[in-house]
């Protein structure tokens, strides 16, 4: 496909963050840039290449791939149009770290370092908006990214800015200077033997140290993400909590840069403040805000854009059909079917022998559950056993201490009156039965379903009443949850956020409550999607029906579906 240097320079022009430059420097980039054309399953750039090119997709979608655990490429993310790839070439002398492929027809628009360099150094802004992205890129080939979605491509991902990690270790810095100073003046001047002197400056120099490395690993825990569906903020106290809220991008209101002081515009850290409909989402502290507030209004608007462009495919397509003519493009196989719901992801989060032993319980418990498309959840194994531990264990005492009066009856005499005291126990045993069981039977009834429709949270007590509360998936405008204390993190359960409008639902302590989420944000998403194209179908329908009617009253010879149609 050829492009002329005026529709490279209008596609440069709508696109963050060109768009903030002079129309002539614009044009200047343009005449720079190579066109390249790929066709289905044709790879562009090689992993391990020389990283000399940055890409720019203008039609098409391409396949990022990195090295996975196993030495296998895995899937890193799709790449749609207006999406750069090839990040390592803003850094001079570094390799690809990923292989892109092309998974359909693609334009790819091209600039060679020789080019590039020079542009950003005369260009501040769009040099520190490719350093935020390389920044992000490098840490995100080494992650998991365990919670992300098949075809989902994750942007950018940022911490806290590193002057709170400093602000935090400076007095354990400090403390570890001046005792390692007071151990070289006592060493020196031999006033405590050697031995003594070491002991105590290890024990010391331990308390100094752990504190250090617990405040760096705090620190890495918190993060924040945008992808091209969705925003995530994660913050965990190491064995304390851990909470993660994430919205769509379609729920989104509006998004707020917040700069709280002097200090913090020198430095270049604030708040982006991203508001739903009953909530808000707070990337607090991170570096570059106004280059992620305007990045993220981009992303916000471009997924707007595909939308369009796929809502408008589709009624050419439609149209298309009712008026009896050629589909050559096929284009509606892909937009006229509906949402296709996206596979559930492996948890890849948890491994190891007490892990293992965990996923046994929660297995043998039924804490999840399949029927269709319907998903079961039951609160952790740990809550029954709270419950009915005491009653249970008193019920099992009361059984052997009965075993062991029917046994000693045959050797010798007891000193009280066996029958009276064995009805007493057995009493005590079955209420004690019939207590751990009533909980057990509480325990199961109360439910978390989820499915394609709504999500539903069951409260039925046993012989008794039944709560319960049903809210349609499309309603939800946010997901969080929350790992709360030692047993929630080692035991990996924890409380699931559901807001709904005015209501708050919630899943209280379930296991794997960030799979729990990812499984609600995702059923929230397809419901999304195909609530959308029913409306739109709708509407398109309704515009179709009068374009019939015009047309059987323009053409009545020759009605709409007719080999000669139009």
């Amino acid at each position: 496909m050829s492009l002329s240097s005026m529709e490279i320079t209008t596609f440069l022009q709508a696109l963050y963050p060109f768009r903030s430059m002079a129309l002539g420097d614009i044009r200047q980039l343009a005449d720079k840039v190579h066109i390249v054309s790929l066709t289905n399953g044709q790879v562009l750039q090689p992993m391990n290449a020389p990283a000399t090119t940055l890409y720019l997709c203008y039609s098409g979608n391409v396949e990022l791939k990195r090295m996975g655990g196993n030495n296998q490429l895995e899937r890193f993310g799709v790449i749609d149009p207006c999406e750069f790839f090839g990040l390592e070439a803003t850094i001079g002398g570094q390799f690809y770290e990923t292989e892109s492929l092309a998974l359909s027809q693609c334009t790819i628009l091209a600039i060679h370092q020789q080019d590039l360099f020079p542009f950003l150094d005369d260009h501040p802004l769009v040099e520190r908006f490719f350093a935020m992205l390389t920044d992000s890129y490098y840490p995100l080939l080494g992650m998991r990214l365990s919670w992300r979605q098949a075809d989902e491509m994750v942007f950018w991902s940022s911490r806290k800015h590193p002057i709170f990690l400093w602000f935090k270790i400076l007095l354990p810095v400090l403390g570890g200077v001046m005792v390692l100073a007071l151990y070289l003046f006592l060493l020196v001047s031999d006033l405590i033997n050697p031995v003594s002197l070491s002991a105590i400056f290890a024990v010391l120099a331990a308390a100094i140290i752990l504190p250090i490395v617990y405040i760096y690993l705090d620190w890495t825990d918190d993060f924040f993400v945008i992808t091209d569906r969705r925003v995530i903020s994660r913050n965990r106290v190491i064995l304390l909590y851990e909470t993660k809220e994430e919205t769509s991008l379609d729920a989104v209101q509006s998004i707020t840069k917040k700069i709280g002081s002097f200090w913090a515009a020198r430095i270049g850290f604030g708040d982006i403040i991203i508001r739903t409909y009953t909530g808000h989402i707070d990337f607090e502290k991170i570096p570059d805000p106004d280059l992620v507030n305007d990045f993220l209004e981009d992303v916000r608007a471009r997924r707007k854009q595909l939308h369009n462009v796929l809502d408008r495919q589709a009624k050419l397509d439609e149209m298309r059909r009712r008026l009896g003519y050629a589909n050559p493009t096929g284009a509606s196989q892909g937009t006229n079917n509906g949402p296709s719901e996206p596979a559930t992801p492996a948890d890849l989060s948890e491994g190891g022998f007490f892990s293992a032993i965990n996923a046994f319980l929660q297995a043998l418990f039924q804490l999840r559950s399949v029927n269709g498309d319907e998903v079961t959840y039951r609160t952790h194994w740990l809550i029954l056993v709270k419950r009915a531990l005491i009653p249970f264990l008193l019920s099992m005492a009361c059984l052997v201490f009965l075993a062991a009066m029917v046994i000693s009856a045959g050797f010798a005499e007891l000193p009280f009156q066996p029958a009276f005291a064995g009805a007493a126990i057995g009493l005590v045993g079955i209420g004690s039965g019939v207590v751990a069981g009533y909980q057990y039977w509480d325990w199961r009834n109360d439910r978390y379903i989820v499915n394609n429709r709504q999500v539903i949270d069951l409260n039925q007590k046993p012989l008794g009443k039944e709560d319960r509360r049903a809210a349609p998936l499309s309603s939800i405008q946010s997901v969080e949850f929350k790992r709360i204390g030692l047993l929630g993190l080692i035991f990996n359960f924890g409380t699931v956020f559901i807001r709904i409008g005015d209501s708050l639902f919630t899943f209280d302590y379930v296991a794997n409550p960030s799979a729990v989420q990812q499984e609600i944000s995702r059923r929230l998403e397809f419901a999304r999607e195909k609530e959308r194209q029913t409306e739109i179908r709708r509407e398109r329908e309704a515009i179709l029906d009068w374009i019939d009617v015009y047309h059987s009253i323009t053409h009545p010879t020759n009605p709409p579906g007719g080999q000669d149609g139009g």
